[in-house]
């Protein structure tokens, strides 16, 4: 492996660490990998999967699951966007969790080059007028609010 390589990589693991991922070896046939694309492709995603989108895709399958066997409800994580926005999510969330103020967040966001989610990935969670005060292609603290799920409004 090349120095470049090296340095890549361990890039991609601080973003992972920094955004609260836990690394976990998981093992498959070739059987439940063309299962898992198949599921994929249903979702949305087209050509070859990242790591990142593997596990999003196994999460939803275990949110699906862990619904099941519960009977508690689970947020629906069955579309690539909405895999993207529930990963952002909990991005945000974590570092909030470590004490970061939403400018500190934004700044992390814009760091790593984590774009903002569509806009319809948050449908129904808030009124139009979020629309109009939100920038949709760039990161500002409405949505950090609107990521944190929580109504944070003194």
């Amino acid at each position: 492996m090349s120095s470049y390589d090296n340095v890549r990589q361990q890039k991609v693991s601080d973003r992972r660490k920094e955004s609260g991922y836990q690394t976990k070896r998981l093992y498959f046939f070739a059987k439940d990998l063309d299962r898992i694309k198949k599921i994929a492709e249903e979702m949305g995603y087209d050509g070859k999967l990242t790591d990142e989108e593997y596990s999003a895709v196994v999460r939803s399958c275990i949110a699906a699951r862990y619904s099941k066997t519960t009977n508690k409800a689970v947020e629906e994580i069955d579309t690539k966007d909405k895999q993207y926005t529930y990963t952002l999510k909990q991005i945000v969330r974590y570092r909030l969790k470590q004490k970061d103020d939403p400018s500190s967040v934004i700044a992390f966001m814009n760091k790593w080059h984590y774009n903002v989610p569509k806009l319809e990935s948050l449908v129904g969670k808030h009124t139009s007028s979020f629309r109009e005060r939100v920038e949709p292609s760039s990161w500002c603290p409405k949505w950090i609010e609107a990521l944190r799920g929580k109504n944070k409004r003194k």
